[in-house]
């Protein structure tokens, strides 16, 4: 055994499993002490056998190269220390029931359940301390093997508590560590897509919507449900379903701005549904605001390598016109009908140009993906909190 736990030390990187391993190391110990007691009957031979093979399993579940099973492992050897409870003699007994004590007054559980398990192990303690003193064998025995069932059974609600807390942060920073992934593949390509093109075209608001719904999962860091026993259904869910939440809130949000419900943002400019259609015939490094068969109309003639410039600045003179004249005009509308926009506009915005009106609409669309998916969640965890209660009042109706 000596040598195993030796090598197993040396194949060790992470160094949380060689705190499990120096549990299993001491297990293994106590339960060879067990094991050489002559006192046994058949019935607690058996119980040491269990509990021999369970903490084989824990071993190969944290030794195997590959495939180590840390929650099972911890798991299994919280039972296999429960059921040593039961092997214990009067004053092993005795100060395995005093430190469950301190370790309920250390724990999260509420205030009624701490009173009620430290109340019966001390009224245990007392009824043994009792039976030791009299001459009756029988009622010595009973009151220890009562002792012993009930200081198991607070153990057992102890190590189920942290078995679940365990399990919940878990699987919190397994679904952020996914979350971190698809945020650093997401944000990559849509810096890909604004290098090649900068106007706003469809793919960036989609990108930009899971983008905020992939930083609200990685912000928040709120509990995930995943139910034992079922969990690649909850991964596919939560992988999918959040980024999809804000896809949806972008597209609606994408709605509300180009619809001015709402929202109203100056001047918006052109977004381009069929998106890399925009940038397609135009140089990469430099891509106007405006569609190229609008610029060809405005011009007269198409774009020649000869007179590239001299139309160039035709194009530029021509956006600046419009602008000037879309700037008046809103100044004009907003000046006349202060009172309509009041009613039907929440938040007006006149920016100083179109890339920066469509760079306030990426900072609109990622928020409407941050908070899509923060409404999802909490309708979620209302529905899923009133289906708890709804299972416990038909269980108390089945048990009356």
């Amino acid at each position: 055994m000596a040598d195993s736990n030796e090598e197993c030390l040396k194949r060790m990187i992470n160094p949380s499993l060689a705190i499990l391993l120096s549990e299993v190391i001491d297990i293994e110990k106590n339960l060879e002490l067990l094991g050489s007691q002559k006192n046994f009957n058949d019935q607690k031979k058996i119980l040491l056998k269990h509990c021999n093979d369970k903490i084989k399993l824990v071993r190969i579940s944290i030794t195997s190269f590959g495939q180590k099973k840390v929650n099972f492992a911890w798991r299994l050897l919280h039972r296999v220390k429960e059921d040593m409870i039961l092997l214990m003699e009067r004053e092993e007994l005795e100060t395995e029931c005093r430190r469950t004590i301190n370790k309920i007054n250390r724990s999260v559980m509420i205030n009624a359940e701490k009173t009620g398990w430290t109340e019966k192990i001390s009224i245990g303690l007392e009824r043994l301390q009792k039976a030791s003193q009299s001459e009756s064998k029988g009622e010595y025995d009973h009151q220890l093997k009562k002792l012993q069932v009930i200081c198991k059974g607070a153990s057992a609600e102890l190590n189920d508590l942290t078995d679940d807390q365990f399990w919940d942060i878990w699987t919190i920073r397994w679904m952020q560590i996914i979350y971190s992934f698809m945020g650093v593949v997401t944000l990559t390509l849509f810096i890909w897509k604004y290098i090649a093109c900068p106007e706003l075209d469809i793919y960036k608001v989609l990108l930009i919507g899971m983008l905020g719904s992939l930083a609200s999962g990685l912000i928040s860091g709120v509990k995930e449900f995943f139910a034992k026993g079922t969990f690649w259904i909850p991964t596919l869910y939560y992988t999918i379903g959040r980024p999809l939440v804000g896809i949806i809130s972008a597209i609606v949000m994408l709605w509300l701005i180009m619809g001015k419900i709402l929202i109203s943002i100056e001047p918006m400019g052109d977004i381009c549904i069929e998106a890399g259609k925009c940038c397609s015939e135009k140089n990469r490094t430099q891509c106007p605001l405006q569609n190229p068969d609008s610029i060809k109309s405005d011009t007269g003639k198409g774009l020649s390598e000869n007179n590239h410039s001299n139309n160039l600045l035709m194009v530029q003179n021509n956006q600046q016109e419009k602008r000037s004249e879309k700037k008046d005009s809103v100044d004009q509308s907003s000046n006349e009908s202060d009172t309509t926009r009041g009613n039907t506009i929440l938040i007006y915005y006149t920016a100083p140009n179109e890339c920066s009106a469509q760079i306030i609409i990426m900072v609109f669309l990622f928020f409407a993906g941050f908070a899509g998916d923060k409404l999802l969640k909490s309708i979620s965890c209302k529905v899923i909190e009133r289906m708890f209660i709804n299972a416990e009042k038909t269980k108390d109706s089945q048990t009356a």
